[in-house]
């Protein structure tokens, strides 16, 4: 853990900080991890496959994503023929040429690093090789996005804690994967408050003003109290800390959409799409920001894309069904969902199902999905909402105003894009529904 300084620029490995002559350079997370290598080993050959499998740690990943990052890299730097960093050698890898001098083991910080603390994105600050080992498997299994998976990420981050327990990222993925369980309905919200606040307290002790530790608070604020004023301004503090973290990236604009903020939301788009370019996560991203800001095609375009490299992700079929449902290609979405609940029977997609079937006047079917809907998860709060989505559409307005305020009182965390969310559209002019939309309140303005 040690500040180094090559030519004109300074890279700090525990702020995960790259400044020239004093001025922030910003690097998308994966360059900054190829940086990290190159700085560890300067002047040696490190072979494309030893990079790769540095910086994805055995994730499958296209080679060409190296080169891409690699890019970036030198594009930070500004090489040019005259003056380079880094040398490629045809067929082998790749070389950092630059003179690299170690300037701090850690412990003797300038004064202007010591007020920013930024985490890595990828969260291994951690050097103990066990904690990084099982936090990395914590990741993979998080990724999945099954109710099975979440919960076995949660066991691995927490014997993690157990080699490590001053990596404030590993709390941190103990707080995302409880709150995905809690919008699974798997806990109430009870339990959700109840065990995020201890490893909230441990990261605060540890370190306060780091971008993890903000964007923690912020999601407290959002999904424990609604309350989009304070997720706000922890959210904006995360980027301005850490511009390169996707988290902070994504929660900022989710809020921004919730709240209409249309404008402000696009702005930060592009610097969220070029953080992790060709990457499936951000692409799903995307076509959820463009989908709930009423940009279907856009949507469409990003899901392709996944889609052709990933056909077996639930997520991305779920997510094109729901976006074909929007482009009235009931049919095409119909065909989505259908191949999606093959691949993870969930309930969120057995409640699109009954959407489609209700937007297609299909109520008998519609109805056979709600009752599936409820048998598997019976009177939790996705359901209530859910089941108001296709009462709505199946203009049985009496019984989706009772369903959707029986999810209003449980602080349903579904609702927080209910002023956006197209599947509202139904009643969304309608005196009633814009009472309760004000009632939910979220709002940054």
């Amino acid at each position: 853990m040690s500040v180094y300084r090559f030519r004109d620029f300074q890279f700090d490995t525990v702020e995960r900080r790259l400044t020239r002559n004093g001025e922030w350079v910003e690097l998308t997370p994966k360059a900054m991890d190829i940086l990290e290598v190159f700085v560890g080993r300067p002047g040696e050959l490190i072979t494309r496959d030893e990079m790769i499998g540095k910086v994805w740690a055995g994730t499958l990943v296209e080679e060409g994503n190296l080169s891409v990052h690699m890019s970036k890299l030198r594009k930070a730097f500004g090489e040019t023929r005259s003056q380079r960093y880094v040398e490629t050698v045809p067929g082998s890898g790749y070389r950092f040429t630059a003179s690299i001098e170690q300037i701090s083991n850690g412990a003797n910080h300038s004064p202007a690093l010591e007020s920013i603390h930024t985490s890595s994105s990828n969260g291994f600050q951690s050097r103990d090789t066990e904690a990084i080992r099982l936090l990395r498997k914590g990741q993979f299994l998080f990724e999945k996005r099954t109710r099975e998976a979440v919960a076995q990420s949660i066991e691995m981050y927490q014997k993690s804690l157990v080699y490590d327990a001053s990596n404030v990222q590993t709390y941190a993925q103990l707080i995302t994967s409880l709150r995905y369980l809690y919008l699974l309905d798997q806990i109430t919200l009870e339990e959700l408050q109840a065990r995020t606040q201890p490893w909230l307290d441990a990261m605060c002790e540890i370190d306060p003003d780091s971008d993890a530790v903000l964007i923690a608070l912020g999601e407290v604020a959002l999904y424990h109290r609604w309350d989009g004023k304070s997720a706000l301004r922890h959210f904006q503090a995360a980027v301005k800390i850490n511009p390169t973290s996707l988290s902070a990236r994504s929660r900022l604009i989710y809020l921004l959409i919730y709240s209409q903020c249309f404008p402000e939301a696009v702005e930060q788009l592009s610097f969220f799409a070029n953080l992790e370019p060709f990457s499936i996560v951000t692409d799903l991203q995307m076509a959820r920001f463009h989908y709930l800001m009423g940009n279907y095609q856009a949507a469409k375009m990003y899901l392709d894309g996944t889609l052709n490299l990933d056909r077996c992700n639930f997520e991305i079929l779920l997510l094109r069904g729901v976006v074909l449902a929007e482009l009235h290609l009931f049919h095409e979405a119909e065909a989505n969902l259908r191949e999606s609940l093959a691949i993870y029977d969930h309930v969120e997609t057995i409640a699109m199902l009954g959407y489609v079937g209700a937007r297609m006047n299909r109520r008998r079917e519609a109805e056979d999905y709600i009752a599936k809907m409820v048998a598997k998860d019976a009177g939790l709060r996705l359901t209530f909402s859910y089941q108001a989505r296709i009462q709505f559409a199946l203009e049985d307005f009496d019984r989706g105003y009772d369903y959707l305020e029986r999810a209003v009182a449980l602080k349903s965390s579904e609702l927080l894009g209910i002023a956006v969310d197209p599947r509202w559209n139904t009643v969304r002019h309608l005196p009633r529904f814009t009472s309760i939309v004000k009632q939910i309140g979220i709002s940054v303005t």
